[in-house]
């Protein structure tokens, strides 16, 4: 599915309250802020590093501030590095 997004849809997500939190078994908890505003479709995003291998994606979600991905093993192995990344838009 490819979606285009436009400046009057997307509303960015403050990096600044975005928050990761792994336990000693590989599972995850990744947490924002809301946007600013109700109403939001929130979607997080785990890949590599060079975008080629996307391990997680909620999809969308209307008004959430946090996810709970269900990866012990995709990019949570000792030495991976990956990226994670929130996106956010008006439905």
């Amino acid at each position: 599915m490819t979606r285009d997004f436009t400046a009057e849809t997307y509303i960015p997500v403050d990096a600044v309250t975005m928050h990761i939190f792994v336990w000693p078994d590989g599972a995850m908890a990744f947490s924002w802020d809301l946007s600013g505003m109700y109403g939001l479709f929130y979607e997080a995003v785990i890949r590599s590093l060079d975008g080629s291998e996307e391990y997680y994606t909620s999809g969308r979600i209307l008004d959430t501030t946090d996810v709970y991905p269900v990866l012990r093993s995709a990019c949570s192995g000792a030495g991976r590095k990956y990226q994670w990344f929130v996106r956010s838009w008006v439905p």
